[in-house]
């Protein structure tokens, strides 16, 4: 069973217009709904019907009590955010976050723009350790001795190399047994 603060339809027009506009004006004032329904001896639900039809920018009138929330909600969203990049939080929220996240792209205007993937192949071969070697000998040289440092290694592998002898060629087929 609910209580009621006051009689049901007990104000007339002219005493619920000058309720309308003292419970906005109290509001714009800083008052708290819970202060203004007491002077005007309202219910909650009466008052919200009092203000429900005064396009009153309730966001502008909060903004200094609700600013430590957003600066704090902020906070938090930075922090998830490096949470799930560094992969301590479950999959679960970490899906839930990764919705969030495209739900709030979407809102955003240049957010969710179409992007370019460029992708490149890098050889290491400069990563190779004997490349290393070689390059830690001869990066201090001029650069006619290192070219000359370049060509003494050179003539050395050439000279190790074991020369290609025929026999070791396989024998091509002439297309003869089992190509007719």
């Amino acid at each position: 069973m609910s209580r009621r603060t006051g009689k049901t339809g007990s104000n007339s027009k002219a005493e619920v217009e000058k309720n309308k506009r003292l419970a906005a004006q109290r509001i714009a004032e800083g008052a708290t709904r819970a202060e203004v329904q007491v002077e005007l001896g309202v219910c909650r639900q009466t008052l919200g019907n009092y203000l429900q039809g005064l396009n009153i920018d309730w966001a502008a009138l909060n903004a200094p009590a609700i600013a430590p929330l957003k600066k704090k909600m902020v906070e938090q969203l930075l922090q998830m955010a490096d949470d799930v990049i560094a992969g301590v939080v479950s999959t679960k929220l970490a899906d839930t976050w990764r919705g969030l996240m495209s739900d709030i792209r979407e809102m955003l205007p240049g957010m969710n723009a179409p992007t370019t993937s460029v992708t490149a192949h890098i050889g290491t071969a400069q990563l190779d350790p004997l490349y290393l070697d070689v390059r830690a000998v001869l990066q201090d040289l001029e650069e006619e001795d290192q070219q000359a440092g370049l060509e003494v290694l050179r003539e050395f592998a050439r000279s190790r190399v074991k020369p290609l002898t025929l026999d070791a060629v396989p024998q091509l087929s002439d297309g003869g047994e089992g190509n007719g």
